[in-house]
């Protein structure tokens, strides 16, 4: 299940493109949050994921609260380095496990190994998403690269995100 809090509505808008109606999506105002997910739990979705705004505001301290597993997403650069300070401290101060997501990507360049080194000071690093022309181009009618290509990098990539992904959800429960 897929959730839309940014107010931009990117994730909203990719959707919408789709053919499918998979996966599914939710429009949950973020002062609902919390009703919507034991809603969603009970109907038997074992996973959400929930876009936010990229600016540290009401809608992530919300959403944060309910979080399993917080990904933040950060491109290869001062301005997300610096932006990334906020999400960071908020993350903690609620104690949730969170892991970065290094984002659109141009791999084995100085700048993406200087933030990765960066990060990994603060904690754990998904998989990078390397920059791919493909993501562009089959998000243009709301798909994924797996739906227009299944074999190449990017869909690896993803599957590999997603691996990564659920590990450390797995992770996270056998903790609790």
């Amino acid at each position: 299940m897929l959730i839309d809090t940014d107010p931009q509505g990117s994730l909203t808008e990719w959707w919408q493109e789709r053919e499918i109606e998979e996966p599914q999506m939710s429009n949950v105002p973020y002062e609902s949050l919390g009703a919507a997910l034991s809603v969603l739990e009970g109907e038997g979705y074992n996973y959400v994921l929930i876009d936010t705004p990229p600016e540290s505001n009401d809608v992530i301290t919300a959403t944060v609260k309910f979080a399993d597993l917080v990904i933040i997403p950060v491109k290869a650069g001062p301005h997300d380095l610096r932006a990334v300070r906020q999400t960071l401290t908020l993350v903690k101060d609620e104690n949730k496990p969170f892991v970065f997501l290094l984002n659109e990507v141009t791999l084995n360049t100085n700048i993406t190994k200087d933030v990765m080194v960066a990060l990994s000071q603060h904690g754990k690093l998904c998989p990078p998403m390397p920059r791919r022309t493909i993501m562009v181009e089959a998000g243009i009618d709301g798909r994924v690269p797996q739906e227009l290509r299944p074999s190449c990098s990017a869909a690896r990539d993803i599957r590999k995100l997603c691996d990564y992904i659920l590990e450390e959800l797995e992770s996270q429960q056998a903790r609790a």
